[in-house]
């Protein structure tokens, strides 16, 4: 059985290597979506298997390989017939630039003031993150304004970077590093990492070792920043997050790169662990929410949420309070079952790798891409197939190119 699992975990690996080949090959992009499959999916996964936490003590079910392999493939398949778009580039986006500011503009005051309003009446301070003796800087959020903002936190950073990009205008920039650092006002780190990766992805393709040098050391301060504060927001405990989710090899949390580790392992690979945990439990007991669990978010504007947090939450195992969710896969699951999951990768890997296809010469579906890749990015984060803030962000980039189009009709 041992070397069954090895097998299939090599053959996993193999497959994202000859995919992220073949499309650097391809499309001379080393930002391709594969890169970001193999570093948040199946990365996490094949590691997860060293079971560097000693709260993993059950196996994980056949079921975990049959779907890692067939999406794993599924990508495969695509990558080895995905060729590049032959269209001419379209007239882009960006119109009438007093027009687009005062517009942008606008969105970004809607965002700076909603969000720390928020933070404001759920925690009485405009930045809980220097509050986290008297409470911490998790917020329960407001009905509506936290909606909201999760459109805007996502939404925003690469908005104004692609405003930037088109118009060379500084004020752009600007607001893009003010709404990429909004959420540290929580001590969000995630979406400030997430922001830095879809920006880069939209704006680099090519990189020479120069620039993999830079964006190494930056990446690793960002990351060594980001762990800062989450050690900060952990006031309640002197340990390290290592020893929290169970991992107790002492390089793992007595020095800056074993620590990054820990917590790459405990976001990501712990996270598919309690996947296979909330799938044994789902095994024993299969209740079917038929859609409702990824549309919840969605719903829960028009009418009374089902399932409730507490129905949704309860189905859940995990090893620790430090490290308690089940990816994306769980929504899938426990909508339509193990086949859900299978037809919802199909499903997304199809739209990601199309909208890629058309970003080789249209800088708004580099646009569109680099949304996407929020999905992937947050796929350890209960990031739904129809997360709150994914389908309303593809809703306002299509009204913005429809009515970009009427104009040029016009």
């Amino acid at each position: 059985m041992y070397l069954i699992k090895t097998l299939l975990l090599s053959l996993i690996i193999i497959e994202q290597i000859i995919s992220y080949g073949l499309l650097v090959k391809k499309f001379r992009d080393y930002f391709n979506p594969i890169l970001f499959t193999f570093v948040f999916i199946y990365l996490p996964f094949c590691l997860s298997h060293l079971k560097l936490s000693i709260l993993q003590v059950q196996e994980y079910n056949p079921v975990i390989y049959v779907i890692f392999l067939f999406s794993s493939t599924f990508i495969l398949f695509i990558s080895i017939f995905l060729k590049p778009s032959i269209r001419k580039m379209e007239k882009e986006l960006i119109g009438k630039q007093s027009l687009w500011m005062f517009f942008a503009i606008l969105l970004n005051i809607i965002y700076i003031t909603t969000y720390f309003y928020e933070n404001l009446i759920a925690n009485g301070v405009l930045v809980p993150l220097l509050n986290v003796e008297d409470g911490g800087a998790h917020l329960n959020g407001l009905p509506y304004f936290r909606e909201v903002n999760t459109v805007f936190r996502a939404f925003m950073p690469l908005f104004n970077f692609y405003l930037y990009y088109k118009s060379k205008k500084k004020i752009y920039l600007l607001l893009t590093l003010i709404t990429i650092f909004v959420p540290l006002s929580r001590g969000s780190r995630i979406a400030v990492i997430s922001s830095f990766l879809i920006i880069a992805a939209f704006m680099l393709r090519k990189i020479n070792i120069k620039k993999i040098f830079i964006i190494f050391i930056a990446f690793f301060v960002l990351l060594n920043s980001a762990m800062s504060i989450g050690d900060y927001r952990r006031s309640y405990t002197t340990e390290s997050y290592g020893y929290e989710v169970g991992i107790t090899n002492s390089f793992l949390n007595n020095n800056p790169i074993g620590e990054l580790i820990s917590w790459y392992y405990g976001y990501y690979s712990l996270s598919i662990y309690n996947f296979n945990l909330s799938l044994n439990t789902w095994l024993h007991n299969e209740i079917y929410f038929y859609g409702l669990a990824n549309l919840n978010g969605l719903l829960s504007f028009f009418i009374n949420v089902y399932p409730t947090p507490e129905e949704f939450n309860s189905r859940v195992t995990y090893v620790s309070g430090a490290a308690n969710v089940p990816t994306s896969m769980y929504f899938s699951l426990v909508d339509f079952g193990i086949i859900g999951i299978l037809v919802f990768d199909v499903i997304f890997y199809s739209c990601l790798f199309a909208i890629y296809r058309k970003s080789t010469n249209n800088s708004y579906y580099r646009l569109v891409y680099s949304y996407l890749l929020l999905q992937v990015i947050n796929f350890a984060f209960y990031s739904s197939f129809y997360a709150v803030y994914m389908y309303a962000i593809i809703i306002i980039l299509c009204l913005l190119k429809g009515l970009h189009r009427k104009k040029l009709e016009d």
